[in-house]
């Protein structure tokens, strides 16, 4: 079914996620049959739809004229006995594959993700936006999978995709014109686990208890700030650091990692297996859709090291083995209050690993650049290189309202 929307109008879509049962089948598809009802501002859409096996598939075909924006709602309603998942999906049908001149994603002002968990008798309501700002009406199917086990065991095939943007119905402003040390709304995906993935620190109680990494004094030395932050602007791309340091880390002889405090440590000349650690966990924290490339890898995720300092800085690392203000103390780039690496070492023939020490009475009065073991566990601090097309589409860049991004 097809339906041409006004410009002014709200679409009103409701998908009811009813009765999923556990029975193992392929996933299934099911169009809508629909009842619309029509006032001068509002196309509805009444739908009743009984389900009864698992990851079923419901959609509508939306038309959306040339040079149009449409906003509208999709309602996703529980009555499956317990907690069920869902994903609100696009695929397109006109064109066959999404451009750049069309946006399809969550409108900023929904704080409702497209993808979740409902309780049972339960219900959630997503805003979308659809943005075809080419010369041709285009044809787009929005629709829901569901699961009773969890999110990612629900199943996008066919030219399906997780609705994972998120715009306004303003133009976007690109993120790389944004000044350094601004606040940013991101997650990673590429193997990081849980709230970390959105940059909260390790330990993590509140934000008057924001979380440390279990050095020598840890309850002396908690991070004060959470989430992730502009490192720099170069080369026409936007760097994120985390704010604080959402994992800790420490390297044993043998290269095994561990969040506490190892028994013995890499003695390596120049730490190759610990700082190999390191890179390799701030890699977990990339998400390919706002990557460098489009792609996670080396050169779009590391951990911080000494380019990452001497380009906030000015100042060479192996420098900075004393208290200075050219060193970044009381940046709040660098000094945020706790233990953490950096994935460099002071000399090639010993295997000494930088690290930051924040102002703590029995090791230092200011915090200072200094070198250690890495059977510590402490801070990693993932560096993400953007590709030039993030935008910012909400959201005014402080730590109570960081940027709200969108991938193109």
């Amino acid at each position: 079914m097809k339906k041409l929307i006004n410009k002014k109008n709200t679409y009103l879509l409701v998908l009811l996620v009813i009765c999923l049962l556990g029975i193992v089948i392929v996933p299934t598809y099911a169009k809508f049959g629909s009842n619309y009802t029509t006032t001068d501002d509002v196309v509805g859409m009444s739908l009743t739809f009984n389900l009864a096996i698992t990851n079923i598939e419901e959609y509508e075909e939306i038309v959306v004229a040339a040079g149009e924006v449409e906003q509208f709602n999709v309602e996703v309603t529980n009555s499956a006995g317990n907690t069920a998942y869902y994903g609100v999906w696009y695929q397109m049908v006109v064109p066959s594959e999404i451009t750049s001149d069309i946006v399809i994603a969550r409108f900023v002002d929904s704080t409702v993700t497209t993808s979740g968990s409902i309780t049972n008798g339960s219900s959630v309501t997503v805003s979308l936006i659809i943005k075809n700002k080419t010369s041709s009406d285009i044809r787009v199917n929005i629709g829901v999978g569901s699961s009773l086990t969890g999110t990612s065991d629900i199943e996008y095939l066919g030219g399906k995709y997780l609705i994972t943007d998120v715009v306004s119905l303003t133009d976007p402003v690109a993120l790389n014109t944004m000044s350094a040390g601004s606040y940013v709304s991101y997650t990673g995906n590429n193997g990081c686990s849980g709230s970390a993935c959105s940059g909260q620190n390790a330990n993590y109680v509140s934000d008057s208890d924001m979380g440390y990494c279990p050095s020598p004094y840890s309850e002396l030395s908690k991070f004060t700030v959470n989430g992730w932050r502009i490192l720099y602007v170069k080369d026409s791309t936007a760097y994120l650091i985390s704010a604080g340091a959402p994992e800790c880390m420490s390297t044993n002889s043998s290269g095994t990692i561990s969040s506490s405090l190892s028994s013995d440590y890499e003695s390596t000349a120049g730490a190759p297996k610990h700082l190999a650690n390191l890179d390799a966990r701030a890699l977990k924290y990339c998400n390919a859709e706002y990557a460098y490339g489009g792609v996670c890898n080396s050169s779009s995720a590391w951990s911080v090291d000494s380019t990452e300092f001497k380009n906030i800085t000015g100042t060479n690392i192996s420098e900075c083995t004393t208290s200075s203000s050219s060193c970044g103390i009381g940046n709040t780039l660098l000094d945020i209050g706790g233990f953490y690496w950096f994935a460099d070492v002071p000399y090639s023939t010993d295997p000494y690993v930088f690290m930051w020490t924040p102002a703590i009475t029995e090791m230092s009065s200011s915090p200072q650049i200094n070198g250690y073991y890495s059977k510590y566990a402490l801070g990693v601090r993932p560096v993400l290189r953007l590709k030039s097309t993030v935008m910012v589409v909400g959201g005014s860049g402080t730590y109570q309202d960081p940027y709200v991004l969108s991938s193109s």
